[in-house]
């Protein structure tokens, strides 16, 4: 057996998510979802080119926590950084500041977790909650 590519592991992701996001319009067209990443989760989709595709077909709101933005763009300017801030500025993906700070800083002491990634996890309750 060859060594996987990162093209081909693109090429499945494309292939993936076009089957999810179809699943999703099918069977759960009556919930309102959205899609809230982590830091580590937005950049691997954007090394493995499959961010434009994906916020194009998803069809849903895509949202990241503040912290997230910061860790994704505020320092490097490597292509997947650019590729972010690119849908940023084109508001394909917001950016929402989580109020809750107790709970983000909760969360990080309670189970290790980066500030980011404790930022999106309270989004998820927050956004849930409305």
């Amino acid at each position: 057996m060859g060594a996987v590519t990162i093209t081909d592991m693109a090429q499945l992701c494309q292939y993936s998510c076009r089957h999810v996001i179809f699943l999703l319009n099918l069977h759960l067209s009556h919930i309102v979802i959205m899609f809230i990443f982590d830091a580590s989760t937005l950049i691997l989709i954007a090394k493995t080119e499959i961010l434009d595709p994906f916020l194009r077909d998803v069809g849903l709101d895509v949202a990241i926590p503040l912290e997230v933005e910061k860790e994704c763009c505020s320092v490097k300017k490597s292509l997947d950084a650019l590729m972010i801030r690119k849908a940023l500025d084109e508001s394909r993906i917001r950016v929402v500041a989580v109020k809750n700070r107790k709970l983000v800083t909760k969360i990080q002491e309670d189970f290790g977790l980066g500030r980011g990634e404790a930022e999106a996890i309270v989004l998820v309750l927050a956004e849930k909650a409305r």
